[in-house]
């Protein structure tokens, strides 16, 4: 991989890490909202870059 593609590669990491994900939970009173929101937290913190398409979309997957 040529040092700018690696820098590239780095960058979108970095950003896969600050990526800012909305999710609506909606469910009855009863619903253990809390648990899902830690649930949520925990994995979307174990995802990293694992490919940039052609594209330019980006892969992710859990660490």
């Amino acid at each position: 991989m040529r040092p700018t593609g690696r820098k590239l590669l780095c960058a979108l990491v970095e950003i896969s890490k600050r990526v800012v994900v909305e999710v609506r939970i909606e469910g009855s009173g009863d619903f253990p909202v809390d648990y899902i929101r830690m649930s949520w937290k925990g994995q979307l913190g174990e995802l990293e870059c694992s490919e940039v398409l052609k594209s330019g979309a980006v892969m992710l997957r859990r660490s």
